[in-house]
């Protein structure tokens, strides 16, 4: 993504991810590694850009996992999102909630955070 100058390019995945597996303790160093290897040592900067934070029940987070053959017990999940919260928590960031809500719901409201919110 850092290669291509222009457009909106969206991502699945964060550079915060990684820090919301394994123990708390770990995030400092964990982090330092990561910002060391995802800037080749400082040769590239991470560009800005704009979270957009999926908001979902454990029960609907689950059910989505299996789709892709992922299958995490209710309490792992609920553990994951927890993690997920403390990383993400003053993160600035749009929150869209798919409670409930079809793929195609979904997909319109973020469609709106893209195309139409002023960030």
């Amino acid at each position: 993504m850092a290669k291509v100058q222009s457009g909106i390019h969206l991502s699945d995945r964060c550079p915060l991810d990684p820090l919301t597996f394994g123990r708390k303790n770990e995030r400092r160093k964990k982090a330092s590694y990561l910002l060391q290897a995802i800037t080749d040592g400082n040769k590239h900067s991470i560009e800005r850009g704009h979270l957009i934070y999926l908001d979902g029940s454990v029960d609907e987070i689950r059910e989505r996992g299996t789709f892709k053959h992922k299958h995490w017990s209710t309490y792992e999940i609920g553990d994951l999102v927890e993690k997920i919260e403390e990383v993400y928590g003053k993160v600035r960031k749009t929150v869209v909630c798919t409670r409930g809500r079809t793929v195609m719901q979904v997909s319109k409201e973020l469609a709106k955070v893209i195309f139409l919110d002023h960030l």
